[in-house]
């Protein structure tokens, strides 16, 4: 699809803004948090369970470590209504009570313009990250194929999965709602 894309980024939260953790499934052993950022649905009991590394006011979206993106009520209900087909909402409870959502996001597309981006690719195998030689390490800048993003409305990006990227439509949406936490970056 033609027009504009943009890549969710982190924002600097000001200091009454709440951090989030990891979200972790109790009740789950094998839960794996690596299974957030897949692109599979995952069929959950129980709520995630979201610790909070600073206390403060819960901002509309963060990006977690692992790449988690995790939302407010009212940012969920915005994805409910325009991406609906490319994402599964998870319930989650934060430690100070606050309702949130984890967005596990379902489309992958293979769509890095890899002669206009700049990449650093892993050198070795890394069994924690589930990374191998060769794999993309980082997208210091990227630049995507919008010629290859045909139907979803949010998705990450398959081979750099820490890349997640909204078309023009909701990215405006998003911002039009004035959430916060996140920052939208053309790509």
């Amino acid at each position: 699809m033609t027009g504009k894309w943009y890549q969710l980024t982190l924002r600097e939260g000001d200091q009454g803004e709440a951090l989030l953790k990891v979200p972790v499934d109790q009740g789950i052993p094998e839960f794996n948090i690596w299974d957030l950022s897949a692109g599979s649905p995952l069929d959950l009991a129980n709520p995630l369970q979201i610790e909070l590394e600073r206390d403060g006011v819960l901002a509309d979206i963060y990006l977690t470590a692992f790449d988690v993106m995790v939302v407010s009520p009212s940012t969920a209900e915005i994805l409910r209504q325009d991406a609906a087909s490319d994402i599964q909402l998870i319930d989650a409870v934060c430690s100070n009570g606050g309702e949130m959502f984890v967005a596990n996001i379902l489309s992958s597309v293979d769509c890095i313009d890899r002669e206009q981006s700049s990449i650093i690719y892993h050198e070795k195998t890394d069994r924690f990250t589930r990374r191998k030689a060769g794999d993309i390490q980082v997208v210091t800048r990227l630049v995507v194929d919008k010629s290859k993003l045909t139907t979803p409305t949010i998705c990450r990006v398959s081979n750099y999965r820490s890349a997640i990227i909204l078309r023009q439509d909701l990215a405006e949406r998003l911002q039009h709602a004035s959430l916060s936490g996140v920052a939208f970056v053309e790509v």
